[in-house]
C-alpha cells in the first residue's frame, strides 16, 4: 500500500512539474513582444537610423522563449557573437565568435521581429 501511494505521489509531483515548464514557456509568449515586454520595446526604440541592418529575433533554447539581435545586413561581415536575453530582459546565454555551430543547433525556431535599417526604418 505504501509503495502504491509513493508511486502515485512520484507521478503528481513530475506532472506538477512538468505543467509548470509549460505555463512559463506560455506565459512568455505573447502574440506582440515588441509591445507587450517593456523592456523589450525599450530596447527597440534604441534602434533608430541603423546604418547597418540589426534584426531581433524571437527563438527557442532550452525550452524556453528567449530574444537576441543579431547583424542581418548582407553588406557587413561580423564577428558571431549573440547574447539571448528571456522574456524579463535577463541574459540566459552568451555566444561567442567559436560557438556559431552550437548555437545553431541550441536556438531554433528564429523569427524575426524588427529589422533596422536605413531604408524601411523598421519591418
Amino acid at each position: 500500500m505504501m509503495r502504491k501511494l509513493f508511486y502515485i505521489l512520484f507521478i503528481f509531483i513530475g506532472l506538477i512539474c512538468c505543467d509548470k515548464k509549460e505555463e512559463s514557456l506560455s506565459q512568455c509568449e505573447t502574440s506582440e513582444p515588441l509591445k507587450e515586454l517593456s523592456w523589450l520595446k525599450e530596447f527597440k526604440g534604441t534602434l533608430t537610423n541603423c546604418q547597418i541592418e540589426i534584426s531581433i529575433f524571437q527563438a527557442i533554447y532550452n525550452n524556453e522563449v528567449v530574444f537576441y539581435t543579431f547583424i542581418t545586413d548582407p553588406r557587413v561581415i561580423s564577428v558571431f557573437g549573440v547574447t539571448l536575453w528571456d522574456c524579463e530582459g535577463d541574459i540566459v546565454r552568451e555566444f561567442d565568435y567559436d560557438e556559431a555551430g552550437i548555437f545553431h543547433e541550441l536556438v531554433t525556431k528564429r523569427e524575426v521581429l524588427y529589422r533596422c535599417n536605413d531604408d524601411s526604418g523598421g519591418l
